[in-house]
């Protein structure tokens, strides 16, 4: 923490300010908006000094900016305001009402809003400081989570009865309705507003899922979960939800054509797919419309219709669907493609 005073040379006028953080002092302009304008103009007009560096150790930030009031009244009662670029006092944001007004501010949509795009806008126009910052906070989270998990696990020795307290009502509030839905969009709008990250999280989910430890947990997982009636239930309701999701199905949709897009994809999946079930059927509705399945039995099973081989070789005009969303519609010819 630090009071300076910057003092244009042309007109002697001065500017007594405070700063929070001294590693800035190099670099910082002001916070007035006239001074910072004509610094950024000509530095060579302005002499920079620091007037104040060292206060008691018990002082808060709150204490310096009231000193640097009582500096700024003494100006105004020696020069006055005419010789100061000073417009108020530097208390003036420490007062009770200011403090309110400016807590009550950071409530509202529009500074949160107004927030989030000035510091998306800082590490774009940042990419160095930005790294670094991330680099000090890394660093600094690696430091200081073996003595958080050192202090969690001594509470849990010396408490294990509040630990199971505090587990059972979280686990409680996660199973409310609110807290599902609320996590669940939350989720959709993270997938949804970072494409790329979601990709990359989705491959490295899916490498891991394919290693033999993780089969053998997921599979010793899913035994255990299956044994609870409720668990189940739970599951079944949210695969159906998920199903019936516009979002959850146009995800679904697009990481299928893409993977289909890939070379030679398709056609190592048709050739699995006659080797398991038999031959691809393509039928024809009498509406134009087509649609193809792999194996007889399953085209009959999936449509609810009969005698499509009869249909095949021309035995049978037409077979009539009762299952699915073609039922009542008739198969008016089918032939193989593969």
């Amino acid at each position: 923490m630090l009071i300076y005073k910057f003092t244009h040379v042309p007109s002697g006028k001065i500017y007594i300010g405070s700063l929070k953080d001294s590693k800035r002092w190099s670099s910082y302009n002001t916070s007035s908006r006239v001074v910072k304008a004509m610094l950024e103009q000509n530095s060579n007009e302005w002499i920079r000094e620091i007037t104040h560096d060292y206060f008691p150790e018990n002082w808060t930030y709150k204490e310096v900016v009231d000193l640097e009031n009582s500096l700024i009244k003494e100006s105004v009662l020696t020069i006055g305001w005419d010789a100061l670029w000073n417009k108020h006092y530097g208390a003036n944001a420490y007062s009770p009402e200011a403090m309110a007004a400016a807590k009550a501010a950071q409530e509202t949509t529009e500074w949160k809003a107004k927030r989030s795009i000035n510091s998306k806008k800082w590490f774009v126009e940042n990419p160095e400081k930005a790294e670094d910052r991330r680099i000090k906070i890394t660093k600094t989270m690696s430091e200081s989570i073996p003595k958080l998990r050192e202090i969690q696990l001594e509470y849990i020795r010396n408490n294990p009865e509040g630990h199971k307290a505090r587990q059972d009502s979280a686990n409680l509030a996660k199973q409310s309705p609110e807290a599902r839905e609320k996590n669940s969009k939350a989720k959709e709008n993270w997938y949804k507003n970072n494409p790329e990250k979601s990709k990359e999280l989705h491959n490295k989910i899916t490498q891991t899922k394919q290693t033999k430890e993780s089969k053998t947990r997921m599979s010793m997982g899913q035994k255990e979960r299956y044994k609870n009636p409720e668990e189940v239930n739970r599951l079944k309701k949210l695969a159906k939800d998920r199903f019936e999701s516009p979002l959850e199905r146009s995800m679904a949709s697009s990481r299928t054509k893409a993977y289909f897009g890939k070379d030679g994809v398709k056609e190592e999946h048709t050739k699995k797919q006659i080797e398991r079930f038999g031959k691809i059927i393509e039928v024809t509705f009498e509406d134009g419309t087509t649609y193809q399945c792999a194996g007889r039995k399953a085209l009959e099973t999936k449509l609810g219709c009969a005698g499509i081989l009869r249909v095949i070789k021309g035995l049978r005009k037409f077979a009539t669907c009762k299952e699915s969303e073609h039922a009542g519609k008739k198969i008016v010819s089918a032939r193989y493609i593969y």
